[in-house]
């Protein structure tokens, strides 16, 4: 039972006036959203109509799962290899290091 709470998701919609109960799997690379990824999805949802939001769920539910997946095979990559990630993840500071070291 621990397993599907953990592993399971439930929303509310509306069908025939009433109000039910949908059950659904939770994706194991649900927790790579970020604050700027969700912003951007939020961002162009509509706020009128309930087909409008289903059509734009539907038209971009997709993209933005493999690129939540794609984060999540990242993440165990950078994690099995930490020399990798330090790399790949402080690009910024790789910049910095190397204006400083590269002569002019």
């Amino acid at each position: 039972m621990q397993f599907f709470s953990s592993n399971s998701g439930r929303t509310e919609i509306l069908r025939g006036g009433k109000l039910e109960f949908v059950d659904y799997p939770l994706l194991p690379f649900r927790v790579i959203v970020d604050d700027y990824d969700k912003n951007e999805f939020l961002e162009g949802f509509p706020v009128g109509q309930p087909k409008a939001k289903l059509d734009y769920i539907m038209h971009n539910a997709t993209d933005f799962i493999i690129k939540q997946r794609n984060e999540y095979m990242f993440q165990k990559i950078f994690s099995k290899y930490p020399v990798i990630g330090a790399f790949t993840l402080h690009i910024a500071l790789w910049k910095k290091i190397s204006f400083h070291i590269v002569p002019s």
